[in-house]
């Protein structure tokens, strides 16, 4: 083998060798990004589910609250409801994942209490699959939309309703939440107040980008507030 058949082996082991270095130079460089990211990401996903509890229960205890002044049984019965709410809200959503089938028991669980002090001119509709479904969802993502609907789409003098809807179709979740829309906003009844949604929205986004749609519609000519969720499970 001449010298210049060598000189030339040479190079092409240097230049393997230069692309192989640089390539795991860029593959190490991606990798550290990619875990920046995720930690950013988790370091503001825990800040975001540390602000749904306290608002939540905020929200729960203001309720309470009144009904101690005017019925006592109910309170008491109110406080029950809420110890299960705070167990599954407090332990259970610090895992990333839970199911829909906990989920929509939350909401249940809130609907049934904040029943609890509404006229009878307020009727409360929830339809949800009749059979469990363990699909897995992030925890608190679906709370914050109904409780908005009791917070604005409900009125002591008026006659008013809520409307919630769950379905989920080959791993399509589809969440409906309508409510009475009033000719003039309710006035805000907390500091939290508009927290849950924009919070909610953020969750989303770093949660299932691309995978979900949120559309938010106020109907003036049905006198609806609708806010309709589609979220790709699978």
């Amino acid at each position: 083998m001449g010298d210049l058949s060598i000189m030339i082996i040479t190079m092409i082991v240097i230049g393997v060798a230069i692309i192989m270095s640089v390539t795991q130079k860029i593959q190490a460089d991606l990798l550290k990004e990619k875990t920046l990211e995720n930690d950013r990401i988790a370091g503001e996903l825990a800040v975001l589910r540390s602000q749904i509890n306290p608002h939540f229960f905020f929200n729960v205890l203001h309720t309470i609250y009144g009904l101690t002044e005017i019925d006592t049984d109910r309170a008491r019965e109110a406080i029950y409801t809420l110890s299960h709410m705070m167990r599954y809200v407090l332990y259970d959503t610090r895992q990333q994942s839970t199911t829909l089938e906990k989920e929509l028991h939350l909401i249940d669980s809130y609907r049934q209490l904040m029943q609890l002090r509404l006229p009878e001119h307020v009727q409360v509709f929830f339809n949800r699959p009749e059979f469990p479904v363990n699909a897995p969802l992030a925890p608190m993502l679906l709370l914050p939309f109904v409780e908005n609907a009791f917070k604005h789409g409900i009125s002591t003098v008026q006659p008013s309703h809520i409307y919630i809807s769950a379905k989920l179709c080959q791993g399509m979740l589809r969440f409906e939440v309508r409510n009475t829309l009033f000719a003039e906003p309710a006035k805000e009844t907390d500091e939290g107040s508009g927290i849950g949604l924009a919070n909610t929205r953020r969750r989303l986004d770093l949660i299932y980008p691309g995978k979900y749609k949120l559309t938010v519609k106020e109907d003036r000519e049905l006198q609806e507030f609708r806010i309709e969720l589609q979220i790709a499970l699978t």
